[in-house]
C-alpha cells in the first residue's frame, strides 16, 4: 500500500461527513482503508461536511471512494491509480487535435518598464469573469515578445477581423521587434502606454493581476479596464486546423 493509506478502524465514520461527495462519486463500498487527508488542503469542502477541524488535524477517508479527490491533493493512492493507463502524448499530434476546435485570431501588444513594445498573435484568449470583468491570454515562452510579457503591468488585445490576416502574419514574424511589426500600422498609445491599433473588431485594455506558469506558456489573467467594439458588420479572422479562416459571405 500507498503511505498516504493506512487501515484506521477506530476513525469516524467518514460516511457521514462526506455522504454528499460520496453520492456524487457514486463509488461503491467496500473497502476499510482510509487516507489520511490534512485539513488545510480540504479546506472549504472539509467545513462543507459540517465537520470543525483544526489546521493541523488529518481527516479520516475511505480511499476508494474518493479516489479523485485524493489524487487531485496529491497523495498517492497506489491501487485504482489510472497514471499507468496514460499515453504518451506526441506534441504535433496534440498540437493537431486542438487544430480542430476554431479559434480567433487576437494582436496582443503590451510595453514592459524600459519602453520595450510586444507585438503578437494569440488564439488561446477568453473570458474569465464578467464581475469583475476579467480575460486570459497565453503567452509562448519562445516567442520574441516574451521578454517584454514578462514585464509589463499591461496588454491590450484586439479582435482582428477577417481583412486583417496581413496584420496577423506580421504579428508572428520572429524576426521582427515589437516596434517592427508595429511600424507602418496605425496606432495610438492607451493606458500605460500600450500600443492601441486602430483597426479592431473589438479591444480591450487591460491590467495584468496575475501570471501563472502553464508549462512552456504562461497565462496572463488581465482585468479590463477600458474596451470599444467597433461599428462594422466585418466578421472575425477565424483559424482552425493549422490555417486562417474567412467565413464564406
Amino acid at each position: 500500500m500507498s503511505g498516504a493509506t493506512e487501515s484506521n478502524k477506530d476513525a469516524p465514520a467518514s460516511p457521514r461527513q462526506a455522504r454528499g461527495l460520496v453520492r456524487r462519486i457514486g463509488d461503491g463500498i467496500g473497502v476499510e482503508e482510509r487516507v489520511l487527508v490534512p485539513a488545510r488542503r480540504v479546506g472549504r469542502l472539509v467545513r462543507s461536511f459540517g465537520h470543525s477541524v483544526e489546521g493541523d488535524e488529518r481527516l479520516p477517508f475511505p480511499a476508494r471512494r474518493v479516489g479523485s479527490l485524493i489524487r487531485w491533493l496529491g497523495d498517492s493512492v497506489e491501487w485504482d491509480d489510472p497514471a499507468s493507463d496514460r499515453e504518451v502524448i506526441d506534441p504535433k499530434e496534440f498540437r493537431n487535435a486542438c487544430g480542430q476546435f476554431m479559434t480567433g485570431v487576437n494582436a496582443v501588444t503590451a510595453i514592459d518598464q524600459e519602453s520595450d513594445l510586444a507585438a503578437l498573435v494569440v488564439n488561446s484568449f477568453t473570458s474569465v469573469s464578467l464581475d469583475p470583468p476579467l480575460v486570459l491570454v497565453c503567452i509562448d515562452r519562445d516567442t520574441n515578445s516574451y521578454n517584454v510579457m514578462a514585464t509589463a503591468t499591461r496588454y491590450a488585445v484586439h479582435v482582428l477581423s477577417a481583412d486583417q490576416e496581413s496584420v496577423s502574419r506580421r504579428f508572428t514574424r520572429s524576426d521582427l521587434s515589437g516596434a517592427e511589426k508595429l511600424d507602418g500600422l496605425a496606432w495610438s498609445p492607451g493606458l500605460g502606454g500600450v500600443p492601441l491599433l486602430s483597426d479592431y473588431i473589438a479591444r480591450f485594455e487591460c491590467r495584468i493581476i496575475a501570471g501563472y506558469d502553464g508549462g512552456d506558456h504562461v497565462i496572463y489573467l488581465g482585468e479590463v479596464e477600458r474596451m470599444e467594439m467597433a461599428d462594422t458588420d466585418q466578421p472575425a479572422l477565424g483559424y482552425f486546423r493549422g490555417s486562417y479562416y474567412h467565413y464564406p459571405e
